[in-house]
């Protein structure tokens, strides 16, 4: 039966992952947010027994796995859906009384938007080394006449969504020097990636936390300054 109040049909679920009809995703962050919520609490509650580190250390065993885990079906939310995932860690640092950079050079916690943007790009490099699933090959090729960059299927769209995707870090993996796009394992080419995030960080770039991120013109990327 066709609805009125509800013409696209409502949301289903893929894996656990809660996803809506128009692709926000803001239900399944809306989730995540709100079971996150109490294990950050409880975590807070012990911070007066607890050094910084042995916080940090709490929260990257028992919640940021938790906060990860969709990162590949949430990765195309807007900004502002996904600020509201993004302020759980922000919280958490802001109760203990450490800043983004303390936490990326001290404790090497990354902002969660630029960890996700490393997760997508480690699939991306692991799909060009062969070891994740073949289906993603149709996405992730290799430019014919430039044998070092891929073919961007975003060249031509001009859809935000699909340009926050996936498929517009191509634009971003090209960007990075041969020398970390020919690492021969994905956890060696995501090592180099925090290592230009903790430079950028450490140099006072004000975009470092979006080192990597699509959503930021390709021309003025913070990678053009960077290389």
């Amino acid at each position: 039966m066709v609805s009125l109040s509800d013409p696209w049909g409502s949301s289903f679920k893929l894996l656990g992952v809660p996803f809506d009809t128009g692709l926000s995703m803001a239900g399944a962050v809306s989730e995540l947010v709100s079971a996150a919520g109490w294990k950050l609490r409880v975590i807070l509650r012990t911070r007066r027994f607890y050094s910084d580190a042995d916080l940090v250390l709490f929260y990257k065993s028992h919640l940021l796995s938790f906060l990860e885990y969709r990162t590949s079906a949430i990765y195309h939310a807007t900004r502002a859906v996904l600020s509201r995932l993004d302020g759980v860690q922000c919280r958490f640092l802001r109760d203990i009384g450490v800043n983004e950079i303390d936490a990326l050079v001290t404790f090497h916690l990354a902002p969660l938007a630029t960890r996700r943007d490393i997760a997508m790009l480690g699939l991306i490099h692991r799909t060009i080394l062969r070891k994740g699933p073949p289906q993603f090959s149709a996405f992730f090729q290799r430019d014919e006449q430039y044998v070092r960059k891929l073919i961007d299927p975003c060249r031509a769209c001009r859809c935000p969504l699909i340009r926050r995707s996936a498929l517009g870090l191509v634009a971003i993996y090209n960007m990075l020097p041969h020398s970390v796009t020919c690492e021969k394992s994905v956890s060696s080419f995501q090592k180099r990636l925090q290592d230009i995030v903790l430079s950028l960080a450490t140099a006072g770039h004000p975009q470092w936390v979006q080192a990597f991120s699509p959503r930021l013109p390709v021309a003025t990327h913070p990678l053009k300054t960077f290389f």
